[in-house]
C-alpha cells in the first residue's frame, strides 16, 4: 500500500500482508500527507515499511507529512536484519505511534533487530537506527507510547519519541497493546456476513498469539482536534 499526496484518509480492520519477497515492503507514506489514521490493522511478514513515513532530500517536498496516527494495529513478522524495521518516521514527519503489538519473529538476524520494531530519526539517534537514518533527515515531532514488543523491549521501544504529549487526531476507541491484538485477531479482515475471512486471510489470523499474560500499557486516546 501507499499513501501519497492525500489528506483525510483512514485505512482501518485491514490486513496488509506478505508483499512481494523481492521489494519486501508493507505500507509508504510519503509525498505530502496529512491526517492519516491507521488503526487496527494487522501487518504481517514485511522486513520494512509496517509502515515507512517520510520523505526521503531526493524526492519532491511539499509541506512536511503531519498528522500520522500509527495506533492499535497489530505488527506480526516485522523488521530485519541491517537497515530494516517496523515503524519508522524520518523526513519532517509527524505524528503518533501508539498502542500498537510488535513482534519480530523470524526475520530477526543480529542483536539489534527487536529494537528497530520503532524507529524515529532523531539527531543524536539510537545506534541500532543509525543504518536506516544516516541518509535520511530527522523526524519531526513523533509521541511514542503505549506499544508492547512481544520481543522483550516494551519499555525502551516507548522512549523512542521525541514528543511528551500525543498529536490531536481523529478520534479513534483506544485500548491498550494487548486487548487492540486480541480485537485485530478477532474483528481483522474482510469478514462478510455470510462467508468470513477467505482460507488465505485467515491463515494470517491464526498465527497471532497474545499471551494471557501479556502487559498492555494503558494509553489514553489522542484529543481531537479543534
Amino acid at each position: 500500500m501507499s499513501a501519497v499526496w492525500v489528506n483525510n484518509l483512514t485505512v482501518s480492520w485491514s490486513i496488509i500482508a506478505k508483499p512481494n519477497p523481492e521489494h519486501n515492503t508493507n505500507y509508504l507514506v510519503h509525498h505530502d500527507v496529512h491526517r492519516l489514521s491507521i488503526h487496527h490493522n494487522l501487518f504481517f511478514d514485511a522486513k520494512r515499511r509496517n509502515p515507512w513515513v517520510g520523505t526521503r532530500p531526493e524526492d519532491t517536498v511539499g509541506t512536511p507529512i503531519s498528522s500520522i496516527d500509527v495506533r492499535n494495529n497489530v505488527m506480526w513478522e516485522v523488521s530485519g536484519s541491517s537497515s530494516n524495521h517496523g515503524t519508522v518516521f524520518f523526513g519532517d514527519a509527524s505524528g503518533n505511534i501508539i498502542g500498537n503489538y510488535y513482534y519480530t519473529g523470524d526475520h530477526c538476524s543480529d542483536s539489534d533487530c527487536e529494537k528497530r520494531a520503532v524507529i524515529v530519526c532523531q539527531n543524536p539517534g539510537f545506534s541500532e537506527d543509525l543504518s536506516f537514518c544516516r541518509a535520511q533527515p530527522v523526524a519531526g515531532e513523533v509521541h511514542v507510547s503505549g506499544n508492547v514488543s512481544a520481543d522483550g523491549w516494551t519499555n525502551y521501544i516507548n522512549t523512542k519519541g521525541n514528543r511528551s504529549s500525543a498529536w490531536p487526531v481523529a478520534a479513534v476507541t483506544t485500548t491498550d497493546a494487548c486487548a487492540a491484538g486480541r480485537d485485530v485477531k478477532s474483528q481483522e479482515g474482510a469478514r462478510g456476513p455470510k462467508f468470513g475471512l477467505d482460507s488465505v486471510d485467515q491463515g494470517f489470523v491464526d498465527l497471532i498469539t497474545i499471551p494471557s499474560d501479556c502487559k498492555g500499557a494503558p494509553v489514553e486516546s489522542s484529543p481531537q482536534p479543534s
